[in-house]
């Protein structure tokens, strides 16, 4: 039997992996002067650069089953942790468009293997409040990791964007925590015969529903990440090293949005989702207005706190709406929409930018505002045919 302080050893080694989830677009401050290297490249191209991960990693989730049938979980994971490794350095020591390229979409690849395995693992040790306590601490390892790499890059960036890239060894602590303090029994929770052939790999219309949804909201939130180191800088509003500080802040700001949301959703229940999408809209339109640094913050800080508040409604509505016989296929199609987003996020918000011939990032920062308010009335308009329904009935 473990002591408390193995215990807790073990709680934080496998939490760890989790800090790794939102590391992929941190090096967002090193956007602009990238741009400026590689001026052979479109805007578009050099910003796919810190979406291409997001494409490793949707390929990543479909392979992932079969590496762990193959060399179990936790060599999965390992594997997945030293691909991250070396690929999220790589772009440090060369400077060459096609192989930072290649970089980019190796590291989503490694992440992706242990992706879904930061929260299943967590079922197959606990259980009841302690697993509940457990996935609070999950997310919260996710905002941490990205806020502090997100800080420590808003020094990294002062150096050259090269550098920014060094920020991945943070990889080298939670290769050694997890490879030194989490043993996994490879049999645990085996399912039975008759469990795998209840299984089913189809999605109901409501499923498919929630999934263009989060697909849209992480297109247009991703607007944040892409777009605001150009109009921080454009606008002579701050530095790239303060855009790594905004997004930090902006990162904790779903913290405490995490510890209360059951309190919320108690309070406001379906309401929830319109309302978050609304305070997102709000934060955008500020962003997008905004001309001092004080007035970003606010702005930022809205869009925070109403993305804090759909994604996790999205994810507990579609364990009520899913097939139950369905519910972990419904959930990686919700990952996989949600990637898919991030991915093409830049090509959407460049699209609009050119259908209306505004290509500025302030535009691009208005979209996302009008974006998030097209969602918002969607979705209220739903919950009032809803209710008339139920009326009726």
């Amino acid at each position: 039997m473990k002591t408390k302080q193995q215990q807790t050893v073990f709680k934080i080694s496998l939490l760890s992996i989790s800090v790794l989830l939102m590391s992929a677009p941190i090096i967002s401050a090193a956007l602009p002067a990238m741009i400026d290297s590689f001026s052979s490249q479109s805007k578009s191209a050099v910003e796919t650069l810190l979406t291409i991960p997001n494409f490793g990693i949707i390929l990543a989730l479909l392979i992932s089953p079969f590496c762990i049938r193959i060399i179990g979980k936790k060599n999965t994971v390992l594997t997945g942790l030293v691909i991250a490794l070396i690929s999220g350095l790589l772009p440090a020591l060369i400077n060459n468009y096609s192989l930072i390229l290649g970089a980019r979409f190796t590291f989503g690849l490694g992440i992706g293997l242990f992706n879904s395995l930061a929260v299943s693992l967590l079922a197959e040790f606990y259980e009841g409040d302690e697993l509940s306590t457990m996935m609070g601490f999950q997310s919260m390892a996710g905002s941490l990791g990205s806020a502090g790499l997100s800080f420590f890059i808003s020094y990294l960036v002062t150096l050259g964007w090269q550098q920014t890239f060094w920020a991945y060894l943070i990889i080298l602590p939670v290769l050694f925590l997890f490879g030194f303090f989490v043993q996994i029994p490879e049999s645990r929770k085996t399912k039975t015969a008759d469990e795998v052939q209840t299984e089913t790999f189809s999605v109901n219309l409501p499923v498919v529903g929630l999934s263009i949804l989060i697909f849209f909201l992480f297109a247009f939130f991703m607007a944040s990440v892409v777009k605001l180191p150009e109009f921080i800088i454009h606008n002579n509003i701050g530095s790239a090293s303060s855009v790594s500080i905004i997004t930090g802040l902006s990162t904790l700001v779903g913290i405490p949005i995490g510890m209360f949301y059951g309190k919320i959703h108690q309070l406001l229940k379906q309401q929830v989702l319109p309302i978050g999408l609304l305070i997102s809209a709000i934060g955008f339109f500020i962003v997008s207005q905004s001309s001092t640094l004080a007035v970003l913050l606010i702005g930022v800080g809205f869009s925070g706190v109403g993305f804090g508040l759909a994604v996790p409604f999205i994810y507990t509505w579609t364990a009520l709406v899913a097939d139950k016989r369905a519910i972990n296929f419904a959930y990686t199609c919700l990952i996989i929409a949600t990637n898919i987003g991030v991915f093409f996020s830049p090509v959407l918000l460049n699209t609009l930018g050119k259908l209306f011939d505004n290509t500025s990032a302030g535009f691009s920062l208005l979209m996302a505002a009008i974006g998030f308010l097209a969602m918002s009335l969607i979705m209220s308009i739903k919950l009032v045919l809803k209710k008339k329904t139920i009326v009726n009935n």
